[in-house]
């Protein structure tokens, strides 16, 4: 609806009359115009597969489902962060998680996560919580977003 009304000011012939640089910026304009919903939906798409990878990769971690966890990590980084991970997996139960803020950098191909964790440990059985900046990274071959580092608060 919005597209009809503005094709139909830049092509009647008063608003052309009155604006004679229309004739010639109408084309850019209309690409303009065109272009927008592309450009739109990109970057929503983009956080919107953040949040899909970053909460599997939680789930897996809550499931104590490390094989789950593992591939949502750069291959590159997982020598660093594996070793972690399996001893949280092995001495906690994660029962709950929240991501509270993301930052998603002007390049829009990495992002930093605040992740809140709520977990026992197993072997006293209390309820704590704890917080992590989880900095993800997209890679644009496997079209995916993964996570290159932890950082506990």
């Amino acid at each position: 609806m919005l597209w009809n009304y503005c094709l139909n000011i830049c092509f009647s012939s008063a608003f052309k009359a009155k604006c004679p640089m229309i004739k010639k910026s109408t084309p850019i304009l209309i690409l303009a115009l065109a272009l927008m919903p592309i450009i739109a939906c990109q970057q929503p798409s983009r956080i919107e597969d953040l949040n899909k990878q970053s909460h599997k990769y939680q789930t897996a971690v809550r499931w104590a489902n490390l094989e789950g966890a593992v591939s949502y990590i750069d291959p590159a980084q997982q020598k660093t962060i594996f070793p972690e991970l399996d001893q949280w997996i092995r001495e906690n139960k994660t029962v709950d998680f929240k991501v509270l803020k993301v930052g998603m950098h002007p390049s829009n191909i990495k992002a930093e996560l605040l992740v809140e964790l709520s977990y026992y440990e197993i072997a006293y059985e209390t309820l704590k919580q704890k917080r992590q900046v989880q900095t993800w990274a997209y890679h644009a071959a496997q079209k995916a977003w993964l996570l290159e580092h932890i950082e506990t608060l």
